[in-house]
């Protein structure tokens, strides 16, 4: 099987489940049902290699318990052969993503993008995005390291070029002061 050379990281084995060698999965999407559509996922297995050294793991079997997906490798039956592959990052090429609706963007490619005032002054580049019960807000971090938190509504966040990696924002009064 071919090595993606573009991944996402879509969760991390967090610990044993029961005594018949499942993992508990921390998901790191919205739906941890993602997971019971999987076959493969990509893991550095050998951590003594560099990070960019993945390999395939094949998903036996999937349910979902209390948020998190319950996963089952072939020829892992106990807990203590689970030991190796514990706090692993599970990845997936970034092909095999769900499509999302328009408007809708994965974290991931937010990261290091431009955040453009009206008038073309680039303030900083997403750092982190910060999910809330009301919206999401970007962390913008210029480069002398000050932060600015930016919320993610209409009258603020204007337009997301994926392509030309920048945000454009029309900041309320007072929000970057």
């Amino acid at each position: 099987m071919t090595v993606p050379s573009d991944t996402i990281v879509i969760g991390r084995i967090l610990g044993v489940f029961g005594i018949k060698g499942e993992c508990k999965v921390e998901v790191f999407s919205d739906s941890p049902e993602r997971f019971l559509k999987l076959k493969t996922v990509w893991a550095t297995l050998d951590r003594t290699k560099k990070s960019g050294s993945l390999e395939a793991l094949t998903i036996e079997s999937v349910r979902i318990h209390k948020g998190r997906a319950l996963v089952k490798f072939p020829g892992i039956d106990t807990p203590e052969q689970l030991e190796p592959l514990l706090r692993l990052d599970l990845h997936i090429p970034k092909s095999d993503r769900q499509p999302l609706a328009e408007g809708e963007y994965y974290i991931a490619d937010l990261l290091g993008m431009d955040v453009r005032l009206p008038d073309g002054t680039i303030i900083g580049a997403v750092h982190n995005v910060i999910e809330t019960g009301a919206n999401h807000i970007y962390e913008v971090v210029d480069p002398a390291g000050k932060v600015a938190l930016i919320p993610v509504i209409s009258d603020v966040v204007k337009h997301i070029d994926l392509g030309a990696r920048v945000i454009d924002i029309t900041p309320l009064p007072g929000l970057l002061d």
